[in-house]
């Protein structure tokens, strides 16, 4: 089974991401600490780790390089993805230089997070260019398309857990 690991404060972020993949034979775990997921990524192996820009003191630009660092430690190199989460577009440079395998600006639009994740997880390489175009749907070649808010759901599901004991 594909796992997802999803790390965010933010509530709405986190049922976005489990909402939409609902319905997929994805176990979906997440975390609101940053400091955990070094611990997780030793029992859960991920497919794809979808973080927020601002986790607690670390941020996902830190924790992109972490990851990464881990997975080349530990001869993975390359089996995790990790997506981040942008509160600008002009972010996607910091993002190319954590090593993020994709990212996308907030607020998410459901389609565009469906694409990236879908992408990843069938081993192919995300690109914002790809994406656009996939998503464009008859609009003019010059237009982009904005991610728009999300309907925020009001539980994981039944294939989910979330990591943080209280």
């Amino acid at each position: 089974m594909t796992n997802v690991l999803v790390v965010s404060e933010a509530k709405w972020i986190t049922d976005e991401v489990v909402g939409t993949l609902k319905n997929r034979e994805i176990d979906v775990q997440t975390t609101d600490s940053a400091r955990t997921v070094k611990a997780v990524l030793e029992y859960m192996e991920p497919s794809i780790v979808v973080c927020d820009s601002h986790v607690g003191s670390m941020g996902a630009m830190a924790l992109s390089r972490d990851i990464k660092s881990a997975a080349a430690m530990h001869g993975t190199e390359g089996d995790i993805k990790v997506v981040l989460l942008l509160d600008r577009q002009v972010d996607a440079f910091q993002a190319r230089r954590a090593l993020a395998d994709a990212w996308l600006v907030k607020p998410l639009q459901r389609a565009a997070l469906r694409w990236t994740l879908e992408t990843l997880l069938s081993g192919n390489q995300w690109t914002n260019e790809a994406m656009q175009a996939d998503l464009r749907g008859g609009m003019p070649s010059g237009e982009t398309i904005a991610n728009g808010p999300g309907t925020p759901l009001k539980e994981h599901g039944p294939d989910s857990a979330s990591l943080d004991t209280p």
